[in-house]
């Protein structure tokens, strides 16, 4: 019977002499193939350790891929593998091509096996970023609280952010009033009229009972 690792194209071969070992760079991963396959993408091939003479295809590590069948290592032993780009990531083995990285994050350096959030009070609204300067403050009356923002959200009614990359919003004073979203200045909270209170939710001024 033929080995994994092996191959033979002689119909009917009663022995294991004519079944000859894979080439490196190419693999017989099922006893009885007739010949041998390259390595796929994201695989290169290397000397089995547990059978000398024989050849196995090991998977890139995470961060870096191969985009080509048939690697075989480095003459030095290394990897063929190419590490990640800026802007991408793989955090698995066997990559035949590493991944942008989502909106809201970024990959600042070679080889990334993950993305870095960006910070609250920014956001990034594109993928395959290659920094945090990609990373845009929030505008006056918006705020991001959490890192990864895609986009920043309004202030509620009652809150104004009156900087930018704001991360909260601030409540209207006593005394004031803000129905709509949005609010971009302490201007925007309006004094209540004379004979009426602010309601519990800074909304509103209430005529006072």
């Amino acid at each position: 019977m033929r080995s994994a690792g092996t191959a033979s194209a002689d119909l009917g071969a009663t022995t294991r002499s004519t079944c000859v070992p894979c080439l490196i760079g190419t693999t017989a991963v099922l006893p009885g193939q007739a010949s041998c396959a390259p390595c796929a993408q994201g695989t290169y091939g290397v000397p089995d350790p547990q059978h000398p003479g024989f050849f196995v295809c090991q998977a890139c590590a995470p961060g870096s891929f191969l985009n080509y069948t048939g690697g075989v290592m480095l003459a030095t032993g290394g990897s063929p593998c190419y590490p990640c780009p800026l802007g991408t990531f793989f955090g698995g083995t066997g990559a035949p091509a590493c991944t942008p990285c989502p909106a809201g994050s970024y990959s600042a350096s070679l080889g990334a096996t993950a993305c870095t959030l960006v910070a609250p009070g920014f956001y990034i609204n594109g993928t395959g970023s290659v920094s945090a300067a990609a990373g845009q403050g929030c505008l006056p009356g918006s705020y991001s609280a959490v890192p990864g923002a895609q986009r920043c959200s309004p202030c509620a009614p009652g809150t104004y952010a009156n900087s930018s990359a704001s991360t909260s919003c601030t409540l209207c004073p006593a005394g004031t009033a803000l129905a709509s979203y949005g609010g971009e200045k302490l201007a925007n909270c309006l004094a209540c009229d004379p004979g009426a209170q602010q309601d519990d939710s800074c909304l509103t001024c209430q005529t006072k009972v």
